[in-house]
């Protein structure tokens, strides 16, 4: 497989093994898969979208593990003799104009993976029964600890293939190819955690809510059992049932992201950084390290523009895709496994008592006027999903860009007189800081409670200082969070927005508290860039400053104060000249 060209191996996924897996697997094994090679190409390469990470290293290791996927046993027969007979049909065209059926009578190299863990079931009863017979059948109940033993038990939500109580038809085109995608609606998910909370109102739960893509309506849920004197539910010593833990969540995941990754699409806090010209940048650099030795930073301006150009790649691939699958939604809360045995026991969970612990089909009309019942998730087509969130993304790479295409061609003309001055890249780093962590919320869903992104949702809020009591510090953002809920998505204030020189308003920004972030890399540290900002703009605003009054002081006839204001400047113009020699002469040293 290792010997094929990247053309042959584009023919071989996207004519042939994912047309196949798309015809033949179920939705929650379709919904895992990217939808065209030049996808699972960029996820194979999703270590290059971190500046610095440019080769395979340790934590690597699983990587390729994590990008195979599964195909159910019971499917895996049809899915192979459909991908023997695409590729028994396809034709590639050679140079002299033959055709020739290049992947003819294909081998099938067997591997199973994760047998263990396959209990998923038409209904609850059956799942349970299947783990109590397959698992707890082989351990000694008298050696295991089943208080200490938790349990998920969750279900999935997803549009069927076919409508209720019919068979599929050839003939019925819209319905059978149309691929549909769920959201959580965010209003939902907080009626969800008040029912949940309402079980077992002695065991509280914490409640975090992500919103999706930048939407107010869209979101997904999470929470964890709070633990207290009283209740702690994971506990094996406490007796009381409880809930501990429970989530909400859309499958679309994998669309904009690597499953089971930390990797996240223009995630890494390097990005801003090319806002600055190599100057400015190994100046940063050196802020890092006090300035007190000569110092080459091993993350270069380089190294990012190629991390950048790689997650850009990666956005391509979806927005470009060709086809699509049906993502659903989950909801999966976790219990204490003796309470479940005890409830299985019982018979709380026979589909004859219980209906919602059983497969359940319903047909949903797309006209919201001719259905009364109410669903807790928005239903719209995938195509018009990823459209749209490329769209939102498009709204900040297109911006971002030309910011660091400036930052680039301004570099270039190192002997004009036109280079970028230090003060604009400044307000350029900090609105390509904005625009970053804005890209990251409309491609993923993100907690809308991180306190170090109060700068960009909140207008005011308060903090207390440390070490004095009943002290309050006022600070100020951008509120883009309230008009988030007043709009149903984001729109960025004319008024925040320099157009004339497409960065944020000076106005507004000095007015801002944006506190440090674990998300921002070293270099970027809000410490760092405020010492650089305090050295070109500080210096550069009183050096420009100190000329103007010395020369109102004399045009008034003002003598003494003229040459006060002159001798200040002159002296900080030296001391800036001797800073800059003095970093060009380290510099001249580190490189012998």
């Amino acid at each position: 497989m290792n010997s094929l060209s990247l053309d042959r191996f584009r023919d071989l996924y996207d004519d042939i093994i994912i047309p196949a897996a798309y015809e033949t697997l179920p939705d929650h094994a379709q919904q895992e898969i990217p939808s065209s090679y030049d996808l699972i190409y960029a996820k194979s390469r999703a270590y290059q979208e971190n500046p610095g990470a440019g080769r395979w290293v340790a934590d690597d290791e699983s990587r390729t593990f994590r990008l195979a996927y599964s195909v159910p046993a019971e499917f895996l027969s049809r899915f192979w003799a459909s991908v023997v007979q695409k590729a028994n049909l396809h034709r590639i065209e050679t140079r002299r104009g033959e055709t020739v059926a290049y992947y003819q009578n294909p081998r099938l190299l067997f591997q199973a993976h994760d047998l263990k863990n396959v209990f998923a079931r038409p209904n609850l009863q059956e799942s349970l029964v299947l783990f109590r017979d397959n698992i707890l059948a082989g351990l000694d109940p008298e050696q295991l600890a089943v208080q200490s033993c938790w349990l998920d038990v969750g279900m999935r939500d997803h549009v069927s293939r076919q409508r209720h109580g019919q068979t599929p038809s050839q003939n019925d085109q819209q319905s059978h190819h149309e691929p549909w995608t769920l959201l959580w609606k965010s209003a939902c998910c907080r009626h969800l955690h008040g029912r949940l909370s309402a079980i077992a109102p002695e065991a509280p739960l914490d409640a975090k809510y992500y919103r999706s893509s930048l939407l107010r309506d869209a979101g997904i849920y999470y929470a964890k059992a709070k633990s207290t004197k009283s209740s702690n539910p994971g506990h094996p010593e406490f007796k009381s049932p409880g809930i501990i833990r429970a989530k909400a969540y859309n499958c679309k995941k994998e669309l904009f992201g690597v499953m089971f990754n930390d990797y996240k699409l223009f995630s890494s806090g390097s990005l801003p950084l090319l806002a600055f010209d190599e100057g400015m940048f190994k100046d940063l650099a050196g802020m890092n390290q006090n300035r007190q030795r000569a110092f080459t930073p091993q993350l270069s301006r380089s190294h990012i523009k190629r991390a950048w150009e790689a997650n850009k790649r990666h956005l391509r691939a979806i927005s470009s895709a060709r086809r699509y699958p049906n993502f659903g939604i989950r909801k999966e809360v976790t219990f204490r496994l003796d309470v479940i045995l005890a409830m299985l026991a019982d018979g709380a969970f026979q589909p004859d008592q219980a209906t919602h612990t059983g497969p359940m089909m319903q047909e949903i009309m797309l006209d919201p006027t001719s259905d009364t019942q109410h669903y807790p998730f928005w239903i719209v087509p995938t195509r018009m999903i990823n459209d749209f969130v490329s769209t939102q993304a498009a709204r900040f790479i297109l911006p971002l860009d030309d910011i660091f295409q400036e930052a680039t061609s301004k570099a270039a003309e190192r002997y004009s007189s036109s280079s970028l001055n230090p003060v604009r890249q400044i307000l350029a780093f900090y609105t390509a800081q904005l625009f970053c962590r804005l890209l990251i919320y409309a491609l993923s869903d993100e907690d809308e409670e991180q306190h170090f992104d109060n700068w960009i949702w909140k207008s005011v809020w308060s903090v207390r200082l440390r070490g004095r009591e009943k002290a309050v510090s006022e600070r100020r953002g951008l509120g883009l969070g309230s008009l988030i809920d007043s709009t149903g998505m984001l729109w960025i204030p004319q008024s925040h927005i320099d157009w004339q020189h497409g960065h944020l308003s000076l106005e507004v920004l000095i007015h801002l508290y944006m506190a440090r972030s674990p998300l921002q890399a070293r270099l970027a540290h809000q410490p760092n860039v405020q010492v650089l900002t305090s050295t070109h703009v500080v210096v550069e605003r009183l050096f420009q400053e100190w000329l103007r009054n010395a020369q109102l002081s004399h045009d008034t006839n003002c003598p003494e104060k003229a040459d006060e204001y002159a001798n200040k400047a002159i002296v900080l113009a030296v001391e800036e000249t001797a800073r800059a020699y003095y970093q060009h002469f380290l510099a001249k040293l580190a490189s012998y």
